[in-house]
């Protein structure tokens, strides 16, 4: 190992380091030390966090496999297994199964933290544009797709817009022969903002007791309110079992009881019918 310059020649060190990732992510570079040459500024680098999930790791049930398109776009696709279509059809508009808006949001909460950890995140003008309607011995194949662009929310935290379409796979036969062709059919869109910096949300404990002595008294709603109804909800889609209700209608607070089945609902499904349960 060279120690001193020999005449008319620099010493030059350099070094080599590696990292090897318990993941399978390596990284290598290699360490110069600098010539005597005039100093020039260095070129700016870019850089971008890319996430990488385990191939081993278990997919959800609702999202799916995961594929990254080019830099901003991400999609994830799943068939909706015999458990996830029979817990939905439980939500029933009229007595015809359907999946209801509140799937759609459950669904962005493990995408948003698939590609960005634990964030906060908001979502805005979200439309309905078709409903999906759930059928026995049919599993519906269900795509999310988000396209991300960098952006400023009106508080200066610096943030992450996301536009959300949420797809189906519909097979459509041609008239007059047996030939079919598969076709994504669009049923909701919405905007999502993903904040990135460490945003402390500050919550306070609500005393149940005061709120309901000041909204008035108690209005019971079990399965004599849902008689009333002209969708025939059932299983946890049936659980409004109490409401308390300002004179004016403009604050309600609820009561949702749900029963203990034998075999325990997973928590992205009951975070549907819990979300919906909320707005009867």
């Amino acid at each position: 190992v060279p120690t001193s310059e020999a005449a008319g020649l620099e010493l030059t060190l350099a070094a080599g380091v590696s990292s090897f990732g318990f993941g399978g992510t390596n990284a290598h570079c290699v360490l110069k030390s600098p010539s005597k040459a005039p100093e020039k500024a260095a070129p700016t680098l870019r850089w971008e966090r890319l996430a990488y999930s385990w191939r081993s790791e278990m997919l959800h049930p609702l999202l799916g496999e995961y594929t990254r398109i080019g830099r901003t776009s991400h999609s994830w696709t799943a068939k909706w297994d015999d458990e996830v279509v029979s817990f939905l059809s439980n939500h029933r508009v009229r007595n015809i199964p359907l999946v209801p808006g509140t799937c759609y949001m459950e669904m962005l909460a493990p995408a948003v933290e698939q590609l960005y950890g634990d964030k906060s995140y908001e979502l805005r003008d979200v439309r309905f544009e078709r409903i999906l309607y759930l059928e026995q011995d049919k599993n519906p194949t269900v795509r999310v797709n988000m396209t991300t662009s960098a952006g400023e929310v009106s508080n200066n935290d610096l943030a992450t817009s996301c536009q959300v379409t949420i797809e189906s796979l519909e097979k459509r036969s041609s008239a007059g022969d047996a030939t079919s062709s598969d076709q994504w059919v669009c049923h909701a869109t919405m905007q999502l903002q993903v904040v990135n910096n460490d945003v402390k949300v500050s919550s306070s404990i609500i005393d149940l007791d005061a709120l309901r002595d000041k909204l008035g008294p108690r209005s019971a709603c079990g399965s004599t309110f849902y008689e009333t109804l002209e969708n025939a909800y059932a299983g946890e889609f049936r659980s409004l079992e109490a409401v308390w209700m300002s004179t004016d209608r403009s604050e309600a607070l609820g009561l949702a009881s749900f029963s203990s089945p034998a075999v325990p609902t997973p928590p992205y499904l009951q975070s549907c019918a819990y979300l919906d349960v909320a707005t009867h």
